[in-house]
């Protein structure tokens, strides 16, 4: 079957011999025998069939908040990194209760940067507990609204933090584009969705959301 892009479902139906058939908002429509929803962390498929349960298939978001960069490292600083591990690591600051992860994406030996062929293309991840008291503060610290006031902050939590992975903080370049990622959850239970007489399930994020990003919901569907 080919694969049909930018569908938003309207409706899910079911005939007296369990055939399924999905109905768009375009006004098209697919039927088969069996649904399977892989439509990701805002899977419209689980909000369908939990509205038959009466089960909420919103995610949950956790009490946490998270910075990241994708950042070109200098020479000196990307070795060091890697003599950690050659290819990421994470690691929690148990004084702060602060978390940070760190990623190569490209060495000196493997980049396409002409303009400076010896950096390390790297990801950077600083996050934080969602809670009063942390880094002294009476409230709790909500992602800020400019890029300067992310990085500042991204070095104000690694301040403590022992080399090279304070480091890797404080060398991330002023311009850099600093993103903010909502982590969620949405945990799967017996009979939180109907299966359709055992014709319809989840897989994939849409079953077991696992600190999803909060982006643009996938629009595919697939029925069989």
């Amino acid at each position: 079957m080919p694969l049909k892009w930018s569908k938003t479902v309207h409706d899910i139906s079911q005939d007296h011999d369990n055939n399924i058939t999905i109905h768009f908002t375009d006004g098209s429509q697919v039927s088969g025998t069996h649904l399977v929803g892989c439509d990701g962390s805002r899977s419209q498929i689980r909000e369908k069939l939990c509205s038959r349960t009466g089960k909420s298939p919103l995610n949950h978001r956790l009490d946490i908040r998270l910075l990241g960069a994708s950042v070109i490292t200098s020479p000196e600083l990307g070795r060091r990194l890697q003599e950690k591990d050659t290819y990421f690591f994470q690691g929690g600051d148990q004084a702060a209760s602060s978390f940070m992860f760190w990623a190569v994406q490209d060495t000196p030996h493997h980049n396409d940067r002409k303009d400076n062929p010896d950096t390390y293309a790297c990801q950077l991840i600083v996050s934080w507990p969602y809670r009063a008291g942390f880094l002294g503060r009476s409230e709790p610290i909500e992602v800020p609204a400019s890029q300067e006031e992310r990085l500042d902050l991204m070095k104000e939590i690694a301040q403590s933090w022992a080399s090279p992975f304070r480091d890797a903080v404080f060398a991330v370049p002023a311009d850099t584009h600093i993103q903010a990622v909502n982590l969620e959850s949405w945990k799967p239970a017996a009979g939180k969705w109907d299966s359709l007489n055992g014709r319809a399930t989840l897989i994939g994020d849409a079953a077991h959301t696992m600190y999803a990003k909060q982006i643009t919901p996938n629009r595919f569907a697939r029925v069989c």
